[in-house]
């Protein structure tokens, strides 16, 4: 949906630039400026995603993963700006592109922890999640 009115926003943009180019130009102010600020406005919220995601990848590459180990340990230690930060839509991106690089051995645990972890309401996969963290964690009482 959002690409649709993204789409019908820049379409609107791109036909008022073509009507009024003219009319722009006759100011003294550059019509394809004009046109290029109007973009930039349109796709702010894009582009700020976009450039705030590389950055983030960058964060996590330069520190050899230790940005990503820090915010997960302040996600799983309550605090709050971390957890919010690694709750959000963008943080989510990351950390699924990041699981999806881990070779498969590793990958197929994941996947089990957290299918064991979103069905722990079950007790049987309760005390099987428990004891995998045990496992990797120590005692965990």
């Amino acid at each position: 949906m959002d690409i649709v009115f993204r789409g019908l926003h820049i379409a609107i943009v791109l036909g008022l630039w073509w009507f009024l180019r003219d009319d722009i130009d006759a100011l003294g102010v550059s019509s394809n400026l004009v046109l290029i600020i109007a973009l930039v406005a349109v796709l702010y919220k894009a582009i700020y995603e976009d450039l705030l995601e590389l950055f983030l990848y960058f964060l996590i590459i330069l520190t050899g993963g230790g940005f990503l180990r820090w915010m997960c340990a302040g996600y799983q230690s309550g605090t709050g700006f971390r957890q919010w930060v690694m709750t959000s839509h963008l943080m989510s991106g990351v950390i699924g592109v990041m699981v999806n690089v881990v070779e498969s051995t590793c990958r197929a645990k994941y996947e089990e922890i957290m299918d064991l972890y979103l069905e722990s309401n079950d007790p049987d996969k309760e005390v099987r999640l428990k004891a995998v963290l045990e496992t990797y964690m120590g005692d965990s009482s």
